[in-house]
């Protein structure tokens, strides 16, 4: 590119190209929350379904639905050149990525009181071991099939391409 090529290039960021950038990066962001929440309506990332969840198996639900806390949690919001999201529920990370979560959830008075009562409506041993046990601590493992609904595909690509190109051809028009 000449001299003369590069100064015509600078010419073109004046205020409105510079505020087009700026909305275009806006329309970036506004594609990919629409993006991503459309993964929560066809329960996929994209192409690739979601192992469905026992309680939508059990209920006829949908998976990652049940109050819909998750999907309205998720808030993207723009930092510098980047277009960053995120959520305020402890869970989101587990969902989207998977893996194996560990916990010790506390035995409570009121957890015993309610494991007498499904004991003496089952007769299943494993509720009168909860209501026995001298713990106040529980070992709890749980594997969490990825179900994810925030990250980067190929299909994207193409859609942000066409934003991309919309704003730079209304600058060079």
């Amino acid at each position: 590119m000449g001299s003369k090529n590069i100064k015509e290039f600078i010419r073109t960021f004046t205020p409105s190209n510079i505020k087009r950038l700026q909305y275009m990066q806006q329309d970036i962001k506004v594609l990919l929350e629409d993006e991503f929440d459309n993964n929560f309506e066809k329960e996929s990332f994209f192409t690739t379904p979601w192992e469905p969840s026992q309680r939508a198996k059990n209920t006829g639900g949908k998976t990652l639905q049940d109050r819909t806390h998750l999907r309205k949690s998720i808030h993207a919001y723009i930092n510098g050149s980047k277009i960053v999201f995120e959520s305020n529920k402890n869970y989101a990370a587990i969902h989207n990525f998977g893996g194996t979560i560990h916990s010790k959830p506390r035995v409570t008075p009121k957890m015993r009181q309610w494991a007498w009562a499904k004991y003496k409506e089952t007769k299943q041993d494993k509720y009168k071991g909860l209501a026995l046990t001298k713990k106040t601590h529980l070992s709890i493992k749980a594997t969490m099939p990825q179900r994810q609904f925030i990250g980067w595909h190929p299909s994207l690509k193409p859609k942000i391409d066409r934003v991309i190109t919309k704003a730079i051809n209304d600058i060079f028009k």
